[in-house]
């Protein structure tokens, strides 16, 4: 494993859940749904990363 690789891990490490919002059509309000779910849990006291990208696109 390289060292990139391994500093990834560790970084993970602490991650409990990992949740995906997806859909097969555009412009549902993906981002949205996923923006204001962040925000509720945030406000939950829970610690939160949001990673938000378009992996069909160009």
């Amino acid at each position: 494993m390289s060292t990139q690789d391994q500093k990834t891990m560790n970084g993970l490490e602490n991650v409990q859940w990992i949740l995906g919002v997806a859909s097969g059509k555009g412009g549902v309000g993906k981002s949205t749904v996923s923006a204001h779910l962040a925000v509720a849990l945030k406000s939950l006291g829970l610690k939160v990363g949001l990673l938000d990208a378009d992996i069909y696109g160009p």
